[in-house]
């Protein structure tokens, strides 16, 4: 049996980096040294990912170069080293998104991939894309409320946000598509239907994952999907600054913004939807 393709496409700021831990760290799975590699999108969505070009990465590849030749070289910088140099040869060639898997393939490997969020932004020509490569590709999305996941990212962007002076942005970002498309769940979940069989697609929440009474639950069905064994994990998400906290009349404004994503989730998983969901949706439902 033949090892299994993943790719998770996000969301942003719903854990991502944590479930690449994971990844990382399980013996049955060859995960990207660039847990995001931004190859898709770079290509396929250039009107929001134009910065994952060449000048990034080799950008990247010079400093990585830099340190070696003034630290000495070591197994972890010749690795990341090869990785953005395989990363670079990718733009001219597609065949070497393939080869950078295959070459790092082991044995005791049963699944390989990455997990770059920003493939929620993917049309259906760039799934389409990652299907030609990959045609029994699976898919892992988690959602994540969408007020909180907004926030976290206009907060991952700018500190200020803290200062309720500037809270009037967060209404202001509102018609930034870099913001407000990653939050389309809607417009993600149907493209991939449109093109990926159901069986292939696997739909998780935030909350459930990142809840002690539900998270060996959540990653078993994650496990299960890619066909590798579970395992405890021997680390605990870090927990997000309450520092930055949204008041209730731009929750509200934000909630309204993005009913349309609540109303298409409410009625696609009736059974799983998470408390805080349910709460912003009786407090502030139109």
């Amino acid at each position: 049996m033949s090892a299994q393709y993943f790719v998770g496409i996000g969301a942003q700021r719903t854990g991502t980096t944590w479930l690449a831990n994971y990844f990382t760290h399980h013996p049955q799975v060859c995960f990207s040294a660039i847990k995001e590699l931004h190859y898709f999108d770079a290509i396929y969505r250039p009107d929001l990912s134009s910065v994952y070009n060449k000048d990034l990465f080799t950008a990247q590849l010079k400093e990585v170069k830099r340190k070696m030749d003034e630290e000495g070289v070591t197994l972890e910088k010749s690795l990341e080293y090869n990785c953005l140099l395989a990363r670079i040869e990718m733009i001219e060639d597609p065949l070497k998104y393939k080869e950078y898997f295959s070459l790092r393939l082991m044995p005791q490997h049963q699944a390989f991939g990455e997990i770059t969020p920003a493939y929620s932004l993917l049309n259906e020509d760039g799934f389409h894309a990652i299907l030609n490569l990959y045609p029994d590709a699976k898919f892992i999305f988690i959602l994540r409320n969408p007020c909180d996941r907004y926030w976290s990212h206009l907060n991952l962007h700018d500190g200020r946000f803290e200062h309720f002076s500037a809270l009037e942005k967060a209404i202001e970002c509102l018609d930034n598509l870099q913001y407000t498309e990653r939050t389309d769940y809607k417009r993600t979940i149907t493209t991939l239907a449109n093109i990926i069989m159901k069986e292939n697609i696997l739909v998780l929440f935030f909350e459930h994952l990142f809840d002690s009474a539900t998270m060996e639950r959540e990653l078993r069905k994650i496990t299960t999907f890619l066909g590798i064994d579970y395992l405890t994990p021997d680390y605990k998400p870090l927990n997000e600054s309450k520092k930055n906290t949204l008041p209730v009349e731009y929750r509200k404004s934000i909630f309204q913004h993005f009913y349309f994503v609540y109303e298409f989730i409410f009625r696609h998983y009736p059974d799983q939807i998470p408390q805080s969901w349910l709460d912003d949706s009786q407090t502030f439902k139109k």
